[in-house]
């Protein structure tokens, strides 16, 4: 499981206000994501309506095989797999539409009470250090011990989900 840390500099207290943005804006996009995922709805549909939000709040959509934004752009790439035996495993994958990268895993359903792992990396410009900084998301987010996420139907109408 990867983390992201900020080491103070020499007479800082805190970290930059650009940083703790960059930090909320990387978790916002794992909330999302999460809250689009359901039983039954295949991998390239989570990916799609996460994707749709989030390029109305302003990210570039960082595609397997694309170009990366400019310095001040702010994007966002997602590629989440089933969890198995062997880490990846056979079932469905979260992330565009592409064949040539994915294989067929994306149109999947994602299936009940199975686990996926939740991963993403978020770039956010940094106004105080005028460059971008790239925050890779393994896990829920909030929670440092959240590696992975499990689907499940509540009732007919809402989801409810459980992540360790």
């Amino acid at each position: 499981m990867k983390r992201s840390a900020y080491v103070l500099r020499p007479g800082e207290s805190e970290p930059p206000r650009g940083m703790k943005q960059a930090m909320a804006a990387a978790n916002g996009v794992t909330d999302r994501l999460i809250a689009n995922m359901e039983p039954g709805r295949p991998g390239h549909q989570v990916w799609d309506m996460t994707m749709a939000e989030l390029t109305e709040d302003g990210y570039e959509i960082a595609y397997a095989m694309g170009n990366p934004a400019g310095p001040t752009t702010p994007e966002v790439g997602i590629y989440c797999h089933s969890v198995g035996t062997s880490v990846h495993d056979i079932g469905a994958r979260t992330s565009e539409d592409n064949p040539h990268a994915f294989g067929d895993r994306v149109r999947y359903p994602l299936a009940l009470d199975n686990w996926y792992s939740i991963e993403h990396h978020t770039t956010t410009p940094i106004r105080e250090w005028d460059y971008r900084t790239l925050l890779r998301q393994y896990g829920g987010g909030r929670d440092p011990r959240q590696a992975w996420h499990r689907v499940l139907r509540a009732a007919p109408d809402r989801v409810a989900t459980d992540s360790i």
